[in-house]
């Protein structure tokens, strides 16, 4: 359940000339919230596994479609990327059926992992901050539900992560446990 002692999350790009509320009604609980694999993802965030979790619309402020520097990219027949055209940060994918998936790592610092508090302490691995995580949301909104396109997955690193996982997206098919090998040895039995 998401942190009840907050009822916001803030984000945005990274010059800032994007910036977002999301405001959560008490209780909510994330539908979606995971990984995806797939090439075009990759490519559009340049990471080796984006993550995104599902929000209504309505509880987004100002709209991404109000911020002069948002744009979007028609990525295929049914979808449609966000981005900021000022930096090139990477914020959304959206769908023709009108879901929007934000990408977590456009959130706040402070409301994903909390704010630093007192000194850092000096270590041989370097500067260890302490953290105030009593308001963020991090716990809840960062464990991924489960996994799309696993089969563009890196064996042994990024197909055991926990949670579900899905070769080619959700609809129609079975999710699974485990790593890929481990399905191959399966499907070849």
């Amino acid at each position: 359940m998401v942190n009840s002692r907050t009822k916001t999350v803030k984000g945005g790009c990274l010059c800032a000339a994007i910036r977002f509320t999301i405001t959560l009604p008490e209780g909510w609980q994330p539908e979606c919230n995971g990984t995806c694999q797939c090439t075009q993802c990759r490519k559009f965030t340049g990471a080796l596994v984006p993550q995104n979790i599902g929000i209504p619309k309505e509880y987004v402020e100002p709209s991404f479609d109000s911020q002069p520097s948002y744009k979007t990219y028609q990525s295929g027949p049914k979808s449609y990327r966000g981005f900021c055209s000022t930096c090139g940060s990477s914020l959304t994918f959206m769908d023709t059926k009108g879901q929007l998936w934000i990408h977590l790592g456009s959130f706040d610092e402070e409301d994903l992992v909390g704010r630093k508090v007192g000194e850092a302490y000096e270590t041989k691995w370097g500067k260890i901050w302490e953290w105030d995580a009593s308001g963020s949301f991090g716990q809840e909104l960062a464990k991924a539900k489960d996994h799309v396109w696993v089969e563009n997955a890196v064996p042994g690193v990024t197909d055991v992560m926990a949670g579900k996982k899905y070769m080619c997206g959700r609809e129609g098919v079975e999710g699974f446990e485990g790593g890929l090998m481990e399905l191959w040895k399966e499907v070849k039995q």
